[in-house]
């Protein structure tokens, strides 16, 4: 049974997503969590990385369970396990073809830069705005026709 989650994660504390060998990471915090309650090793797969100290509102992951389980009550105990500044939104079950990377039909980055003080040379030259900015970016991706959604 493929099971797709929605998480929403304030990534101050982490390494980013994607499992690594140093530093604890998104993808380890719900691994380690799904492992405690259902007692198998499952692998998460995200629907793309991120850096370290990075939010997400609505990352994207799937996972497989060998057995049939109640997902509501699954869904609960993940709530509880996984620390306070990762949260599972919402969750269903889907196809076996379904890919959190492949599958997605676009992505939506917004990236927040803050400039501290004021830097002459470079608003000088590049006439840089020196207040708090935000830039959202969307990006449509490929969709694959034989993938069905």
């Amino acid at each position: 049974m493929k099971i797709r989650i929605d998480i929403e994660y304030k990534g101050s504390e982490y390494y980013g997503w994607q499992k690594q060998s140093s530093g604890n990471t998104i993808q380890n915090e719900v691994e380690m969590a799904l492992k405690k309650i259902t007692l198998e090793k499952i692998n998460v797969i995200g629907s793309g990385r991120t850096d370290s100290g990075v939010h997400a509102t609505n990352q994207v992951a799937t996972f497989n369970l060998n057995k049939k389980i109640n997902l509501k009550g699954l869904i609960i105990k993940l709530n509880k396990e996984l620390p306070s500044d990762i949260r599972i939104k919402s969750y269903k079950q889907v196809s076996n073809n379904f890919h959190p990377q492949h599958s997605a039909k676009n992505k939506t980055y917004i990236y927040k830069i803050k400039n501290k003080g004021k830097i002459k040379i470079c608003i000088k030259i590049a006439n840089m705005n020196p207040e708090p900015t935000s830039i959202k970016l969307s990006i449509k991706l490929r969709t694959y026709p034989h993938i069905r959604y």
